[in-house]
């Protein structure tokens, strides 16, 4: 809890350093869920340091949670953000303590908010390739909420992915 709280007031001293935009970035996606206040966040962020792995792990979660326009060329760009940090980081050890810390929490503190379980779906999904968790986490994020957008199309890309025809 004292780190979540230490990153906003961080960024609030220091909003141009790298790793202050980061956590900022992953607080606002994750925790807030507010994907409109992360946007620009994880945009400069990514600018800075465009190889950095934590940073194209997150931002092409946060890509394909937030269905930016358009779907296809998020798809693509999160794929090769993906793809370019297990190049750099095969053992992912750069967003352990990250997923642990924004997205995990995220799900603790709101197990009933589908937009939160989208984020820890597609960790599951795209970070660390447990399908079944991740499907049973999609499941769980339409038993709250049928008919949310952001869930609904990114478990349709995900089940045209695992079951394709």
């Amino acid at each position: 809890m004292k780190f979540i709280h230490g990153a906003r007031a961080k960024y609030e001293q220091e909003p141009e350093k790298l790793s202050n935009l980061v956590n900022y970035a992953m607080l606002r996606h994750c925790l807030d869920l507010d994907f409109e206040g992360a946007k620009p966040i994880y945009e400069k962020a990514i600018k800075l340091s465009p190889n950095h792995p934590l940073i194209s792990r997150a931002y092409g979660i946060f890509l394909l949670a937030s269905c930016q326009p358009s779907q296809a060329t998020s798809l693509q760009t999160a794929m090769r953000l993906f793809h370019e940090a297990d190049v750099s980081d095969p053992h992912q050890r750069m967003i352990r303590s990250a997923a642990e810390i924004y997205f995990r929490w995220s799900v603790l503190g709101n197990a009933k908010n589908p937009l939160a379980l989208l984020n820890y779906a597609l960790l599951h999904q795209c970070i660390y390739k447990q399908y079944e968790h991740a499907e049973k986490i999609y499941r769980a994020a339409l038993a709250i909420d049928s008919r949310n957008k952001y869930v609904a199309d990114n478990y349709s890309l995900f089940l045209l992915e695992r079951y394709p025809g």
